[in-house]
């Protein structure tokens, strides 16, 4: 509960606070912060409930295999508690904890990640423009193009520097790519989950997970938005 709580954002829970008692309408952040985070905690818990069965969940009964993937499907976006054997996961449960990792919260929360927000104008726009549409609406208010660019900007720029730091840990240090993107995207989305690795990283390693970390908890766009203000 409070792992959620603290990703939805204290923009959210201060609309919820003051709307719903005078029977107002909620904002459109609101909303989508809502949809988006039930929809990923739904998904996500089928998906370990599907993929762990037979690996890192095996051996537990129905009743302690279902809260196994809901709480897996919980913390990945914000925490770093767990409650299986990381280790053990599949190659499945990998990329879908990578995959939230990557995600993480909702703006104005304590999570790290490219946000829900972000995720939701995304693919909105994506489905657009396969239906040579002209603009995304999202719950009847029409999206901005300046709003659109920045979701792009900020998904862009999370992409390089996973991508780019999950090279170059590969290169540091005797890892798999399995380990190493792990690794890189927890850090990226400030989530704190790890594989077992990290102790025993070099310093460069360390580094390299730690500027993640700090590039992260600012936020990318902020970040890159900072360094370009600062040239010249």
């Amino acid at each position: 509960g409070l792992i959620i709580v603290g990703g939805l954002g204290f923009l959210v829970w201060n609309d919820l606070i003051t709307q719903i008692p005078r029977r107002h309408h909620l904002q459109l952040h609101t909303k989508v912060v809502l949809s988006a985070t039930g929809l990923l905690l739904v998904l996500g818990c089928v998906a370990f409930f599907l993929l762990e069965s037979d690996h890192s969940m095996a051996g537990l009964s129905f009743g302690e295999r279902l809260l196994a993937s809901w709480f897996q499907a919980v913390t990945p976006r914000t925490a770093g508690f767990n409650t299986i054997d990381l280790a053990k996961l599949s190659h499945g449960g990998d990329l879908t904890t990578v995959f939230l990792m990557f995600v993480g919260g909702s703006p104005g929360s304590t999570a790290g990640g490219i946000k829900t927000t972000t995720l939701a104008v995304m693919l909105l726009c994506t489905a657009a423009s396969a239906h040579h549409r002209n603009g995304c609406t999202l719950f009847k208010r029409r999206l901005t193009d300046d709003l659109m660019q920045q979701a792009s900007a900020i998904v862009t720029i999370y992409l390089i520097a996973v991508i780019c730091s999950t090279i170059l840990l590969t290169a540091f240090e005797p890892v798999t790519l399995t380990e190493a993107l792990f690794e890189v995207s927890s850090a990226a989305g400030t989530v704190g989950l790890t594989k077992g690795i990290t102790p025993l990283l070099g310093n460069a390693s360390k580094i390299l997970l730690m500027i993640l970390m700090f590039g992260g908890r600012v936020g990318g766009l902020t970040l890159a938005l900072v360094l370009w203000e600062g040239r010249p």
